[in-house]
């Protein structure tokens, strides 16, 4: 029991450590990009849906964990995946085990903080440290500090 215990402590050690390097301001930026298909400097509501298109690999509309998974850096620990997940599908009609189509102008509408159907860099931060405060208050809640 000991053992389960300490895993359980270093793997959320580790997922600690590699939130804040997912959260750094490179990997932001480089997240942005990703987003921001045309290069503008602006990310549209209809480039996350592109985005999010390549996600669902078998097309049916609706985004599993393992297909979340399959994309996400082969360094990322299942743990924090799960929580990202978890938080996706609580963004879409119903917390169901899948997000769906739905989430998507959630997640948009808390990017685009002024509402003006565009999301700058400087928004992109500001939502993507509410999802890092989000992912760090799961992390501390499961391992119980």
């Amino acid at each position: 029991m000991k053992i389960l215990f300490l895993f359980g402590f270093l793997a959320t050690a580790l997922s600690q450590h590699l939130l804040q390097m997912g959260f750094s301001n490179n990997a932001t930026i480089e997240n942005f990009k990703v987003f921001d298909k045309n290069l503008d400097d602006i990310i549209h509501l209809s480039e996350v849906f592109t985005v999010v298109r390549k996600i669902d690999r078998n097309d049916d509309g609706v985004i599993s964990l393992q297909e979340f998974t399959d994309l996400s850096p082969a360094d990322l620990p299942p743990l924090q995946n799960e929580i990202f997940f978890n938080y996706m599908d609580s963004l879409d009609s119903t917390v169901d085990g899948v997000a769906d189509s739905s989430f998507i102008c959630t997640y948009f509408s808390l990017m685009d903080v002024d509402n003006n159907r565009k999301a700058t860099l400087g928004e992109y931060k500001i939502q993507q440290q509410q999802i890092h405060d989000h992912l760090k208050k799961e992390l501390k809640d499961i391992a119980g500090c």
